[in-house]
C-alpha cells in the first residue's frame, strides 16, 4: 500500500539516522525530509536486485536527501546513488560503497564521467566492484580527502576502470591513499592535485 503513495507525500521532518533494507528501500522517494535536515547516517542495503525494481525507475537526481554526513550503500543499493539528490553545499564525512556483483553497478557505468555529484567528502571507501564507480563521481574541486580507500580482491572488479586513460580520474587532494589487493593497479589512472601533500600511501 505504501508504494502507491505520491512522491514526497510521507512527512518525516528532520531525521538523524535513516536505515532501509531490502524492499523497504523503495519507500525512500515517498518520504519528505525537511529541507534544512542534516542526516548523520543514511544506510541502504539491498542484497537482491528484485527488491529495488520501483526505485530504479526514478529519474537521475530525483530523490532528495539533502545534507548527509555518512552515506552507506551496499550491494544493489549502490545502483541508487545516481538517483539521490544531495545538497550542493554538503560536506560528507564518509561515502561507503560495497558492490559484490557486477550487476550492482550496471546502471552507474552508463553515466558520464564526473556526473554523480557527491561534493566534499572526507573519506571515500569503495569495495570490490564499487571501485569502478570512482570515475563517475563528481568531487568538489576544493575538496581535501582525509582518506581514499579502494579494495578489489579480483581483477574482474576493475575491468572498466583499468581501461581509463592515465591521470584521467580526478581525486584532488588526499592525505591518505589506501589501495588493497588488485586496486593498486588503479594508481596510474588517478589525477592528484599538483599541490597535494600526502601523509600515507
Amino acid at each position: 500500500e505504501i508504494l502507491k503513495e505520491e512522491i514526497n507525500s510521507i512527512w518525516i521532518g528532520k531525521v538523524r539516522k535513516l536505515t532501509l533494507r531490502d524492499c523497504a528501500v523503495n519507500i525512500l522517494p515517498k518520504l519528505r525530509i525537511h529541507e534544512e535536515n542534516e542526516m548523520e547516517w543514511l544506510v541502504l542495503h539491498v542484497p537482491t536486485g528484485d527488491n529495488i525494481i520501483e526505485i530504479i525507475k526514478k529519474e537521475i537526481n530525483n530523490i532528495w536527501i539533502g545534507k548527509v554526513k555518512n552515506l552507506e550503500l551496499k550491494d544493489y543499493a549502490v545502483r541508487i546513488l545516481p538517483k539521490l539528490r544531495i545538497h550542493e553545499e554538503n560536506e560528507m564525512e564518509e561515502l561507503w560503497l560495497h558492490a559484490l556483483g557486477a550487476d550492482n553497478i550496471t546502471e552507474i557505468l552508463k553515466e558520464e564521467i564526473n556526473t554523480i555529484w557527491i561534493g566534499k567528502v572526507r573519506k571515500l571507501t569503495l569495495r570490490d566492484y564499487a571501485a569502478e564507480v570512482l570515475p563517475k563521481l563528481g568531487i568538489h574541486e576544493e575538496n581535501v580527502m582525509e582518506e581514499l580507500s579502494l579494495s578489489a580482491d579480483d581483477t574482474k572488479h576493475l575491468a572498466k576502470i583499468l581501461k581509463e586513460e592515465i591521470n584521467s580520474i580526478w581525486i584532488g587532494k588526499v592525505r591518505k591513499l589506501t589501495l588493497r589487493d588488485y586496486a593498486v593497479n588503479i594508481l596510474p589512472k588517478l589525477r592528484i592535485h599538483e599541490e597535494n601533500e600526502m601523509e600515507e600511501l
